[in-house]
């Protein structure tokens, strides 16, 4: 019921609250309309209570929308999630009090082709990879004091024959392979948060 789409907001807040479990496991949760169907792999949750959890583990998902979607995602990993605030936002109806905070997220990254917008007969073909997006926290109390992060090898390779194909062809390149890592702090008292050892990675 808790996560029924007819559940009203104040009852799933009440559910998400009151939630407790030492494990649950899912091993497949699938959607469907009429122009996209997703599943995701083998879910498990570890240690559950009031929205917080020790581990939250996505073993794969995949998607496929007729000719216009193929995806495939690897393993996802949350690890010291706190995600309840949820209860407080659906009460509220103010999705802005919704802050979900994490000790370690790591993506082993995806896979997809996805059409471009626009008329069927003009719009290409793009392949989008992902080596992997990564991140560190340091928590104190309610407030993430710290993070190291980083995204590797966003990969955008247009098919030939559409427009962004074309518009990259005018610059020189048949690709774009981008890179991202940081570290992030802040302080509570002065609420400033700083951003040092940025780098972005680009071909």
């Amino acid at each position: 019921k808790m996560l029924a789409p007819d559940t009203a907001p104040a009852e799933r807040a009440a559910l998400i609250k009151n939630f407790k479990a030492t494990r649950l496991s899912i091993p497949t949760v699938e959607a469907k309309n009429d122009e996209m169907t997703a599943t995701a792999r083998d879910i498990v949750l570890d240690r559950v209570d009031a929205g917080k959890f020790d581990k939250f583990v996505v073993a794969g998902a995949e998607a496929v929308g007729g000719d216009d979607l193929r995806l495939k995602a690897n393993a996802l990993t949350v690890e010291g999630g706190d995600f309840s605030t949820v209860a407080t936002a659906l009460i509220a109806g103010d999705p802005s009090r919704f802050g979900a905070r994490a000790r370690l997220m790591k993506f082993d990254g995806l896979t997809a082709t996805i059409r471009e917008t626009g008329p069927k007969d003009k719009a290409g073909l793009v392949d989008v990879s992902l080596a992997g997006v990564r991140s560190n926290s340091t928590i104190e109390g309610d407030v993430t004091r710290s993070s190291t992060f980083a995204v590797d090898h966003l990969v955008v390779a247009p098919q030939k024959g559409g427009k962004l194909h074309r518009d990259l062809a005018a610059f020189g390149y048949e690709r774009l392979d981008l890179g991202v890592k940081g570290v992030a702090n802040y302080d509570p008292a002065t609420k400033a948060l700083i951003v040092e050892n940025l780098t972005f990675d680009g071909v």
